[in-house]
């Protein structure tokens, strides 16, 4: 793989969130369903489309993505109060050809020999704000999953040869970022910054 330039890696919630959207009907009335920060990240890669930026997701991501993105969309469907089948199936379908046609402009890529053991160290080296994470999340166990962990273990291989952007809203990614920089040469954003990496990018163009 050739080194050099800047690249964009979506993680599972970054994706997720660009898929959840669609329109639907209830009571003869037009709405919306979509995730709040679906068009931050709706526009941010349009911008990268447009200037050739590469956007790429992981094997790892491609892998969990379909099974992700379909609890994400049961889910804010459940918490929007939507009960109908042919409401909720035409939702459903909608959110995942979203997916696919994001498919036909983001590289999938099989990154080998992720840093999963520097991945390691540095949460092991942040165990309070782990903590917190955490309880944040609810979940059981103080680490993030090995999915997550391989997943930023591979945006640290990338960031061996790239500029590596990893664009996610999950905290166990998002918490860290200054630990990911310092450590990993990894820089994180969350989705709901986009618009400030927007202009980052836009700057470095002009001065390349």
């Amino acid at each position: 793989m050739p080194g050099g330039g800047t690249i964009v890696l979506l993680d599972t919630s970054a994706y997720v969130i660009y898929a959840l959207r669609a329109s639907y009907r209830v009571g003869g009335r037009a709405r919306v369903f979509e995730h709040p920060l679906n068009s931050v990240i709706s526009r941010f890669l349009g911008f990268c489309k447009q200037r050739g930026i590469r956007v790429v997701i992981s094997k790892t991501v491609a892998e969990e993505l379909d099974r992700v993105l379909t609890m994400a969309i049961n889910r804010r469907m459940d918490e929007a109060g939507l009960r109908s089948y042919l409401v909720r199936q035409g939702i459903r379908q909608k959110c995942l050809r979203r997916a696919k046609r994001l498919g036909g402009f983001v590289e999938e890529l099989e990154i080998g020999d992720p840093l999963v053991n520097r991945v390691r160290r540095m949460y092991l080296s942040s165990r309070d704000k782990l903590a917190r994470v955490k309880e944040a999340k609810g979940r059981r166990g103080l680490y993030p999953s090995e999915t997550d962990m391989r997943i930023l273990a591979e945006a640290a291989k990338l960031a061996g040869l790239f500029n590596v952007y990893l664009v996610s809203a999950d905290m166990d990614f998002t918490c860290f970022k200054e630990e990911a920089l310092r450590r990993l040469n990894v820089k994180i954003v969350h989705v709901s910054e986009l618009v400030s990496l927007m202009k980052k990018l836009r700057g470095d163009c002009r001065e390349a």
